[in-house]
C-alpha cells in the first residue's frame, strides 16, 4: 500500500509527511499541481450515515448532504460505498483522472467529505492509484479550523489497515489526504479482499476543534447557542480555576446551598460567598463567557495572582475550605461534608501479639501515585497496601516490646463526590525540581471501590459503585501548561443504569469547557484521550502526550439524582435574583455609556491665559493635560464626525466669541523632521493653522502635516490623524465679520511666541505670540531690533538685547540657527537685556539649572543592616544633578538625622537596588548614579542624552544607614548576611560586619548587637548548618574562620547578592544551655507524606540516654507550641538513609541514642533525624508553574 500525503490540487500542492508510523517516505505525486475537471458519476450508494441536516448561515444547502439533528457534534463516520467501480476506474477522463465525492457531514457547524481519486501518478505507463482526501468546506478566509480522521480501507480477509488524516484546514487549503493510498494492482487482487462484487467500501471517523479566527486565534464559536453552556474567561493564567469553578457548578446540590448563603448584608468587594453566587448565577443564564474578576478580587488577590497558574486541586482544597467555614451556622452548614467527606482509618497492628493502634481521619480527596501503575484500582490497591514493619524498622508496641506488625490504611466510607488527585507531579531530587509523569494510566467510567472498605469498622452495607462525572485535564509539563474539564452534563440515574459495560456510553453528553469555549467531546477524547502515555494519533487526535488527567470527580451511582439534582430558578432566592439583574441592567447602562463615548472625542483649548503664569519649558505645563486638573485647560467634548467649520462654530458659541476674532492652529511635534538627525527631544507646538476657507482640501490628507488646513467638510477625526488633540486658541481684536480679513496668513508666515527674561525676577515672562512673514524672519540676524517684536515686548528698539530660540529643552541656542525660525511654526524666541547679563543671571542659566534639576524619592535598604532596626519612610528632595554625592548625603543626612558619613548608597535598575557604590563620594555627581542621566548640549554638539526634565520620571535613590563609615565598610570590613532566630521560631535577616579574618565567635557577638535579645530571653546564641532549607546538619564550631565558611555554606557571599539559607543562627533554647555526657542533640524536620516533601523550620532538641519517646514528645509538643487537637495527627519516625522507623507517644521503650553518639559538631548529611509527618498547611504548587507561594483566600 503506497501513501502519498498531502493536498489535492483543488486548494494547493502541499504536502507533509505521514503521521501513521508504518510509512514515512512519501512524496507529493506530479499531477498533484494539476487542475483536474470534475466529472462526478453516480457510482456511489450511501449506507450507515448518520441522521444529519445542515443548517448553517455560512454554508449553501448541498444536494448530496446527509440529514442530520446535530450539525454542531463533535464527531461523525462517512461510510462510503462505490459500486461497479471497476466500471469508475476505467473510465478515466482526458486528464488521466476520475473522481467522485461523498456525501457531506456536519460537524462544528462546517461541512466535511471525501473526495475519490482515480490517477496515474508519475508517468504515462506507471500503475494507476487509488487517492483519497478528507474536503472541508471552509466559506472564508477569516477563519479555520483543525480535523483529525481515520481513514479506513474495508477488506473482507482482515481488519482494515487505518490511515490518519490530521491537517488545519482554511480556504487555502481546504482538503488533505493521500494522492496514492494504493495501487489499484493490489486494490483488484482478490487475495487482499478490498473488491467485493465490484464494490468499494471507505470509511472516516472525523472529529473536529470548534473554528477559530485566523487572525486573533479566538474561537468564532457561540457555546451557549452550539451547547447550552458558556464559558470562563481566562483573566491570564486562570485556566486551572475555571476548570474547578465548571466542576463545582456542574456539582448541582453544591450549586443549590451556595445559592441558600445568606449574603444580602455582604461587602460585594469582599464577600466569596457572594462572588460565588454571581459565577454560579451567570453561568446558569447568561449568553456570554463569565468573567472572574470579582471572584478574584474577593479573594483579596491583585493582578499578579491572576497571571500565576496554581495547583487544580489545591484551590479545590481551599475554596471548599472556605465556603464550609462561610457556610457554618446556616441552613446548608453540613452540605460541603456530607457532599465530600470520606473517612478512614491509618492502622499498625502486630501479628504476634494481639496489639492495635488505630486513628481515623476525615479525607475530602483522595491522592493516587500513578508512576508505575497503569490504572486507578491498583492505585487504590497500592494506596492501601500494607507494609511490613520488621528488621530494623519493628514496630515498638510498648509493653510488648519492638513487635513485627502491618502498617496500613483503610477506608471506612467514601463520600457521594469522591475526588481523585493523580499524582502526576513529583519532586525530583536528583534535578532538585518537580516533574510530571506522563505515563499510561487508565481510568474507567464505572467504578466499585467495595473491596477497599474495612470489614470491621466500615460501612459494608452500602454500595461503593461511582459513575465517572468529570475529568481535569493538563496539558503541558511540570513547568507550565493549560488545564481544561470534560464534564458528563447528561449524567443521571437513568443514563447511569442503562451503562452495562465500560465505555457504554450511548446516552451520555461529554462537553470540553476550555475557558470560555464549550464545546461536544466524542468519548475518546473525553475519556481514552487523556490516559496518557505513549499514545497514537489513533488514540489521541491532538498527538501530544503531554496531555492526561490529572484530577477525576466520580458520583455515586445510588446518589446521583440527590447530587446532581436539577437547579431551578426558584432555587434562588429572590434577593440574589433582583441583585444580579440589577447589577446586569447597570452593566448594560455602563456599555452603551462607553459606546457613547467612543463617538465623542475631547479637544484641549490652550489659551495665553495659561502661558502667562508659566517660566518652564514649552508654553504651558503639558503635565497638566494628564493630570485631569480641569482648571488649567480648557477641555471640549465634541463629536467626531463633527466638520472643522462647525469646530469654529462651536468654540465661538461656548466662549462667547465671534469667528472672526479668533484662530484656530493645531499641535503637532516640530522636532519631527530633526530627530532623525539630532537627539532632539519632542516639542509639541503649535504648528499648523486651521484656515477658514472653503477651497479643496490637499495638505490634512498628505503623508505629514502642512502649516496651513484648508476646511472642506473635513471631520475632527480627520484632524487627530496627524495633529494632537490640542489646539491653540488665538485671539485677536477684529471688528469686522467679513472673513476676508483672515485670508491673510500663507505658507510664507511664521508663528513665534515671545518671553523676557527678568533679570530682577531672575525668570522668563510670557510677552505674547506675534506672525511674521519670513523675509522679515531672515533680516532678523541683521537687525536684531525688529520693531514688532520690541512693541510685543514693551521695551524700545535701541535697547541691545541678546535673544535665544528655544526649541526643546536639550537645546537652548543662541540666535545665528536661523534655519530653526524659518522652517518652523510654535518656536520660542527668548529675549534679554544685554547690559543687565551675567554668567549667573542670564537665561541661559536660568533654562540649565532648570534641566539639571530634578526630584528625587530617597528609600532606606534595611534588610540586614545592623543600625536599621525600622525602616525610615521615603521622601523626597529637589537636587541638582550635578551636586556631589558627599551634598547629597549630607542632605540625606539632615533630614533622616544621621551622620553622612556613614549613609551607603546603591547603585539601582528598574527601580530597585542591585549593588553598592563604591566610588568616591566626594568627586561624582548626583548625574552618574541615576538610571537616566542628564546631558546638557551645546550648539557644536548634538550628541545628548534624551531624558526629558519635563517628565516626573520618579527617580529612586536607595541608601543605607551603616553602624560605621563607609569608608571603612568598603575597605577592611567583612559583611556578613544572615537568618537569626530565636527559640520561639521567629526569624530575621541581618548584616552584621566583622573583620574579614574573623572567627564564628566575632559573628555571634556582632549578631548579638545587631539583634538585641529581651530580658527574658537566654541571649546565647549558636551557628547551625542547614541542608536544602529544611534540615539541620550540625552546630558549627565557634572558633571556625569567617573566610571558611564557603567550605560548608556556599551561600554565604557579598550581602548585595546573597541568599542565606545555608547556615542560621539561633538562640539556645534554656534546656540545651549545657549538654551533658549522656545527651545528645537530635535534628528535627517537618515533612507532608514523603521525605521528598520537606517544609517548616528545622530544629535541635535535646534526649537523654535511656528516654522514651513519650517524654520527647511532650516536650516537642511544648517547643512547637502547636494545640493538643492538632498535635495528635502528627505522626513521627526517626529517619536514617532509606529507612523509616515509626515512633509511638505511647511507647515506653527508650530510644535508640546510639544514632547520635558524636557531637553534634561532627554530625553529617547522613546523621539520623527525627522526621514529622504532617500536613503542609502552606503547601505551594505541586504543578511546578510560575507560583511558588500557596493559594490563599484571604477573605
Amino acid at each position: 500500500m503506497q501513501n502519498s500525503f498531502g493536498s489535492s490540487d483543488e486548494s494547493s500542492c502541499n504536502s507533509t509527511p505521514d503521521l501513521d508510523n508504518t510509512s514515512n517516505n512519501f512524496s507529493p505525486m506530479q499531477d498533484d499541481i494539476m487542475e483536474i475537471e470534475e466529472e462526478t458519476q453516480d457510482f456511489t450508494e450511501n449506507t450507515e450515515q448518520p441522521d444529519v441536516q445542515l443548517t448553517t448561515d455560512e454554508v449553501k444547502p448541498i444536494e448530496l448532504m446527509v440529514n442530520d439533528d446535530d450539525p454542531y457534534k463533535a464527531e461523525a463516520t462517512i461510510t462510503f460505498k462505490l459500486k461497479k467501480f471497476s466500471h469508475f476506474v476505467n473510465n478515466l477522463g482526458y486528464r488521466d483522472e476520475n473522481r467522485i465525492y461523498s456525501p457531506y457531514v456536519s460537524i462544528r457547524g462546517v461541512l466535511f467529505r471525501l473526495l475519490v481519486l482515480i490517477r496515474r501518478p508519475y508517468y504515462y505507463n506507471d500503475p494507476k492509484c487509488l487517492g483519497v482526501f478528507l474536503q472541508c468546506e471552509v466559506t472564508s478566509h477569516t477563519w479555520k479550523i483543525d480535523a483529525f480522521a481515520i481513514l479506513r480501507l474495508h477488506r473482507e480477509t482482515s481488519e482494515p489497515v487505518p490511515r490518519v488524516i490530521v491537517h488545519e484546514y482554511s480556504e487555502k487549503e481546504n482538503d488533505w489526504g493521500f494522492s496514492t493510498l494504493i495501487r489499484l494492482q493490489e486494490l483488484f487482487n482478490p487475495a487482499e479482499g478490498y473488491i467485493k462484487d465490484d464494490t468499494l467500501t471507505l470509511s472516516a471517523e472525523i472529529y473536529a476543534d470548534p473554528p477559530r479566527s485566523i487572525l486573533s486565534r479566538q474561537p468564532i464559536w457561540n457555546s451557549k447557542l452550539h451547547t447550552g453552556h458558556v464559558g470562563l474567561k481566562n483573566q491570564g493564567a486562570t485556566c486551572y480555576m475555571n476548570s474547578i469553578l465548571q466542576t463545582l457548578f456542574f456539582t448541582n446540590k453544591l450549586r443549590k446551598a451556595v445559592y441558600q448563603m445568606p449574603t444580602e448584608n455582604d461587602d460585594p468587594e469582599n464577600s466569596v460567598a457572594l462572588a460565588m453566587q454571581r459565577v454560579f448565577y451567570e453561568l446558569q443564564f447568561s449568553d456570554l463567557p463569565v468573567l472572574t474578576r470579582k471572584l478574584t478580587k474577593s479573594f483579596g488577590w491583585d493582578s499578579l495572582d491572576s497571571f500565576l497558574q496554581h495547583d487544580v486541586q489545591e484551590l479545590c482544597r481551599v475554596l471548599l475550605d472556605n465556603l464550609e467555614s462561610k457556610m457554618k451556622s446556616t441552613q446548608v452548614a453540613d452540605t460541603i461534608p456530607n457532599l465530600f467527606r470520606g473517612r478512614m482509618k491509618s492502622y499498625v497492628k502486630c501479628k504476634k501479639v494481639d496489639f492495635e493502634s488505630s486513628r481515623e481521619e476525615p479525607f475530602y480527596d483522595v491522592q493516587l501515585n500513578v508512576k508505575d501503575i497503569t490504572n486507578v484500582m491498583d492505585s487504590f490497591r497500592d494506596y492501601t497496601q500494607v507494609e511490613v514493619l520488621d528488621g530494623e524498622n519493628k514496630y515498638d508496641a510498648g509493653e510488648y516490646g519492638l513487635q513485627v506488625a502491618e502498617k496500613g490504611v483503610k477506608f471506612l466510607s467514601f463520600p457521594p463526590v469522591l475526588h481523585l488527585q493523580l499524582m502526576r507531579f513529583q519532586y525530583d531530587p536528583t534535578t532538585d525540581q518537580n516533574t510530571k509523569i506522563n505515563d499510561r494510566y487508565e481510568f474507567p467510567d464505572i467504578l466499585v471501590l467495595n473491596e477497599f472498605i474495612d470489614e470491621k469498622d466500615g460501612e459494608k452495607d452500602d454500595d461503593y459503585t461511582y459513575m465517572l462525572h468529570a475529568v481535569l485535564v493538563h496539558i503541558g509539563t511540570a513547568q507550565g501548561g493549560h488545564y481544561v474539564v470534560y464534564i458528563n452534563t447528561g449524567l443521571t440515574k437513568e443514563t447511569a443504569e442503562k451503562v452495562v459495560a465500560p465505555n457504554d456510553y450511548n446516552n451520555s453528553t461529554w462537553y470540553k469547557f476550555n475557558d470560555e469555549v464549550v464545546s461536544k467531546a466524542a468519548l475518546r477524547e473525553a475519556v481514552s484521550a487523556n490516559y496518557g502515555g505513549e499514545q497514537t494519533a489513533l488514540e489521541n487526535f491532538r498527538t501530544v502526550s503531554y496531555a492526561n488527567a490529572y484530577m477525576l470527580v466520580y458520583v455515586k451511582k445510588s446518589l446521583i439524582d440527590d447530587v446532581l439534582c436539577p437547579v431551578m430558578p426558584g432555587d434562588i432566592p429572590g434577593y440574589l435574583k433582583d441583585r444580579f439583574e440589577l447589577e446586569k441592567a447597570q452593566e448594560e447602562q455602563r456599555r452603551k455609556q462607553r459606546e457613547e463615548e467612543s463617538l465623542f472625542t475631547e479637544l484641549f483649548l490652550v489659551t495665553e491665559e495659561n502661558m502667562r503664569n508659566h517660566h518652564g519649558f514649552d508654553l504651558f505645563d503639558q503635565n497638566s493635560l494628564a493630570s485631569g486638573d480641569h482648571n488649567a485647560i480648557a477641555r471640549l467634548k465634541v463629536e467626531k464626525t463633527m466638520l472643522l467649520t462647525e469646530l469654529y462654530d462651536f468654540v465661538a458659541k461656548n466662549l462667547g466669541l465671534k469667528i472672526t476674532q479668533f484662530r484656530l492652529w493645531a499641535f503637532s511635534n516640530i522636532n519631527a523632521e530633526l530627530q532623525t538627525q539630532f537627539d532632539f527631544l519632542e516639542s509639541n507646538r503649535p504648528s499648523t493653522i486651521i484656515h477658514l476657507q472653503s477651497i479643496p482640501v490637499s495638505s490634512l490628507l498628505s503623508n505629514r502635516p502642512s502649516t496651513i488646513i484648508h476646511l472642506q467638510s473635513i471631520p475632527v477625526s480627520s484632524l487627530l490623524v496627524h495633529y494632537l488633540p490640542w489646539l491653540f486658541l488665538e485671539v485677536h481684536n477684529m471688528d469686522s465679520d467679513t472673513p476676508e480679513q483672515r485670508l491673510e496668513i500663507t505658507d510664507r508666515h511664521r508663528l513665534y511666541f515671545l518671553k523676557y527674561y527678568s533679570h530682577e525676577r531672575k525668570l522668563p515672562e510670557y510677552k505674547g505670540c506675534i506672525l511674521l512673514p519670513m523675509d522679515e524672519v531672515e533680516e532678523l540676524e541683521k537687525k536684531p531690533n525688529h520693531p514688532k517684536i520690541c512693541r510685543k515686548l514693551g521695551i524700545s528698539e535701541d535697547l541691545s538685547i541678546k535673544y535665544y530660540i528655544d526649541v526643546t529643552p536639550n537645546f537652548f541656542q543662541i540666535h545665528e540657527l536661523k534655519k530653526f525660525l524659518v522652517c518652523k511654526n510654535g518656536i520660542i524666541i527668548v529675549v534679554e537685556d544685554a547690559e543687565k547679563t551675567s554668567e549667573e543671571n542670564c537665561a541661559r542659566s536660568y533654562y540649565e539649572a532648570l534641566f539639571y534639576q530634578t526630584t528625587i524619592e530617597f528609600i532606606d535598604v534595611i534588610e540586614g543592616f545592623a543600625s536599621s532596626d525600622e525602616a525610615i519612610l521615603p521622601f523626597k528632595i529637589n537636587i541638582d544633578v550635578q551636586r556631589r554625592l558627599s551634598e547629597m548625603c549630607e542632605l540625606i543626612g539632615a533630614h533622616i538625622k544621621h551622620d553622612p558619613t556613614k549613609i551607603l548608597l546603591w547603585r539601582s535598575f528598574n527601580g530597585k537596588p542591585y549593588g553598592i557604590l563604591k566610588e568616591d563620594y566626594n568627586n561624582d555627581t548626583v548625574n552618574e548614579i541615576l538610571e537616566h542621566s542628564y546631558e546638557f548640549t551645546n550648539h557644536k554638539n548634538f550628541s545628548i542624552s534624551l531624558t526629558d526634565p519635563r517628565i516626573d520620571h520618579q527617580r529612586k535613590v536607595f541608601y543605607s544607614r551603616l553602624p560605621i563609615t563607609v569608608n571603612e565598610y568598603i575597605s577592611w570590613k567583612k559583611s556578613v548576611r544572615i537568618i537569626v532566630m530565636n527559640r520561639k521560631f521567629k526569624m530575621k535577616e541581618i548584616t552584621v560586619y566583622i573583620a574579614r579574618h574573623g572567627k564564628i565567635r566575632d559573628l555571634l557577638d556582632e549578631a548579638r548587637k545587631a539583634w538585641p535579645f529581651p530580658d527574658e530571653d537566654v541571649g546565647q546564641i549558636r551557628c547551625v548548618q542547614l541542608l536544602n532549607h529544611h534540615r539541620v546538619i550540625r552546630v558549627v564550631n565557634n572558633e571556625w574562620p569567617i573566610q571558611d565558611m564557603h567550605k560548608y555554606c556556599t551561600q554565604i557571599k557579598d550581602p548585595l547578592i546573597a541568599d542565606p539559607k545555608d547556615v542560621r543562627l539561633e538562640e539556645i533554647p534554656r534546656d540545651q544551655l549545657e549538654i551533658g555526657d549522656d545527651e545528645r542533640l537530635v535534628p528535627v524536620a517537618h515533612y507532608d507524606k514523603d521525605k521528598s516533601r520537606m517544609f517548616g523550620v528545622p530544629f535541635f532538641t535535646k534526649i537523654n540516654e535511656g528516654e522514651t519517646f513519650a517524654t520527647v514528645h511532650k516536650r516537642l509538643m511544648d517547643r512547637l507550641e502547636v494545640p493538643e487537637n492538632d498535635y495528635k495527627k502528627y505522626k513521627f519516625s526517626i529517619e536514617r538513609s532509606c529507612t523509616s522507623i515509626p515512633l509511638d507517644p505511647e511507647c515506653d521503650s527508650p530510644l535508640i541514642a546510639e544514632y547520635w553518639v558524636v557531637s553534634a559538631e561532627n554530625y553529617t548529611a547522613v546523621t539520623p533525624y527525627i522526621g514529622i509527618n504532617h500536613m503542609n498547611r502552606m503547601r505551594g504548587v505541586k504543578t511546578g508553574n510560575n507560583a511558588d507561594k500557596p493559594i490563599i483566600i484571604h477573605n
